[in-house]
Parts: C-alpha cells; structure tokens; sequence
C-alpha cells in the first residue's frame, strides 16, 4: 500500500456538484487496489450544510475507510457534535450514503431541541 501525510477525502452527492462528507487525517494509508483507506491518528470527518442534510462533525482516531461503500468504522472513543446536540461512544460504524450511524458501546448523548 501506499503511506500518504495529511490525506483528505471528499464524497460528493450523486449529482458530483454537492459536497457531502469530507474525512481528514494526519497520516493514511491507501491499499493498493484502493478498496480501503485507514485514516491514521486524529481523524475529522465533517458533513457539510450545504449537503442539504444537517451538519455533523465527528472526531475520533484510526479509521477504516472503504471509499466505494462509502463505510467507515472505528474502535476508538467517537465525539460527533450537530446543531441538535453531542453524541459519544466508543466505536462507531457509519454507513454515510444511508446517513446511519452505529454507536458501539459506552454511548453518551445530549440533545437539545431547537428554539422555537
């Protein structure tokens, strides 16, 4: 496979215009027939608003990444903050192109309804 520094990966929404997802890390690595992705150390993973769908940032370290299923998982704790509220856990599975999240265990939430 192939070491890479910094790598950031960006999912768009089937039109290829809206940017959906980007993940981010310190270090990575990209297997050779590039089925998976491990996102090494710090990993940030941010939908964006303008993906129609509410924003979420998710940190956590060490993912794995299988780009055309648009799959991530990883073991370690998880902190993923939205307009809404904070959820935590440790390890998480996240099918992002059906917008589900997995919390695995030690799960920890708080919710705040919007304003009126």
């Amino acid at each position: 496979g192939t070491q890479v520094e910094q790598p950031q990966m960006d999912w768009y929404q089937p039109d290829g215009q809206t940017r959906e997802w980007r993940l981010r890390s310190e270090q990575g690595w990209i297997a050779p027939n590039q089925e998976q992705v491990r996102l090494e150390g710090k990993v940030v993973m941010i939908r964006t608003a303008e993906s129609g769908q509410p924003p979420v940032t998710m940190t956590t370290r060490d993912v794995l990444v299988r780009p055309d299923s648009r799959y991530a998982e990883t073991a370690a704790p998880a902190r993923a903050v939205t307009p809404g509220g904070e959820l935590q856990a440790v390890g998480v599975r996240a099918y992002l192109d059906q917008e589900r999240l997995e919390l695995l265990s030690e799960v920890r939430g708080v919710y705040e309804p919007p304003k009126p």
